[in-house]
């Protein structure tokens, strides 16, 4: 009886907080390639009110293209993002533009719209700039939050627990 109600009580704790938690979310870049062989990588994460709360993306360089770390201590975001981030660099001479599928709110893997998303170098940057460079491919896939993982265990820890206890005990 007294491992239900701890099991209880941790349960309670764990929704809780995945409740409080689940406001944040957290995408990392996935297979994000550009048109030119060059790749996307990291992470980003909006808070509760859609706006970027972190973002460590960087390209890789290629051709006439420099790598660049996109951070959100040195971009411009345009927030709130409804299906796509745009970054811009401090002194607005680059920027990197992606769109997904499906907005970012939603659960599951969110492709790249490859036709709508592009890095551009240059002060007049646009889907159409001279200067661009386009994503060929990618998505960003959700971070599972360690809130969910403790939920996801105290779920194990349920069932060890009534196995447990529904198995008979031998006689010593």
């Amino acid at each position: 009886m007294k491992f239900s109600r701890r099991l209880l009580l941790l349960t309670a704790f764990a929704v809780a907080n995945t409740a409080q938690a689940a406001a944040t979310i957290d995408d990392t870049l996935v297979n994000a390639t550009f048109t030119d062989g060059a790749s996307i990588t990291g992470s980003f994460s909006l808070n509760a009110y859609g706006y970027l709360s972190a973002v460590d993306i960087t390209t890789v360089s290629f051709g006439s293209f420099s790598g660049y770390d996109y951070t959100l201590g040195g971009i411009q975001p345009n927030s709130p993002p409804a299906d796509g981030i745009n970054l811009t660099n401090a002194n607005y001479s680059r920027t990197l533009h992606l769109v997904f599928e499906q907005p970012l709110n939603q659960s599951g893997n969110d492709l790249i719209n490859a036709s709508a998303s592009w890095e551009c170098i240059g002060y007049s940057c646009s889907a159409s700039a001279v200067g661009d460079r386009f994503v060929a491919s990618g998505y960003a896939t959700p971070v599972p939050e360690p809130e969910t993982m403790a939920l996801f265990a105290t779920g194990l820890l349920g069932i060890a627990g009534r196995l447990r206890a529904l198995t008979p005990k031998m006689p010593v």
